[in-house]
């Protein structure tokens, strides 16, 4: 047995070769799987916050309250001037230098004046908002979208360069 090992001191080329070519085709067929599915995981994450953005939105807004049914943009309550003055009124829009649109998550979270909060459990229940923009999200720069509400009430989500030119919508 000892002899038999003394002759064998590694692989020669053509074994190493076999085991190359079988590791670069489970390579082929794992990689493309698994990008798949992180694309996949992001995607339904960004819907889910979308959807709970949406129904954070409604509800404040047509809670008994909430006087003058105000949605909870930044043009309506970081502006601390009339409801809405920059947006035509309503405090909705495609953000720009003279509509603040994008959503005030602190809003959602704890009310401001008659307007009641509790519409989301903290400021850190949107990871994906981008502070830059939601200026009350969470305190980490983590977030990759600007929410906003557009001219039909629906929420919808942006992002770019700066808080309010430069964005580009985000899915569909």
């Amino acid at each position: 047995m000892a002899r038999f090992l003394r002759s064998r001191r590694g692989l020669s080329l053509i074994e190493l070769a076999v085991v190359l070519a079988i590791m670069g085709v489970l390579a082929a067929i794992v990689v493309p799987n698994v990008g798949g599915f992180l694309g996949t995981g992001q995607e339904q994450s960004y819907t889910g916050d979308k959807r709970t953005l949406q129904t954070a939105v409604n509800g404040s807004r047509t809670d008994s309250n909430n006087v003058g049914n105000k949605y909870p943009t930044e043009a309506n309550f970081l502006l601390k001037g009339a409801a809405g003055t920059n947006c035509g009124g309503t405090g909705i829009g495609t953000p720009s230098d003279t509509c603040k649109s994008w959503i005030d998550i602190d809003v959602l979270v704890n009310g401001s004046g008659t307007v009641p909060g509790g519409f989301l459990q903290s400021t850190d229940a949107m990871k994906s908002a981008d502070k830059a923009k939601n200026t009350t999200a969470t305190q980490k720069n983590s977030g990759s979208y600007g929410w906003y509400v557009d001219s039909s009430g629906i929420v919808q989500s942006g992002y770019g360069t700066d808080n309010t030119t430069g964005f580009q919508s985000v899915y569909p």
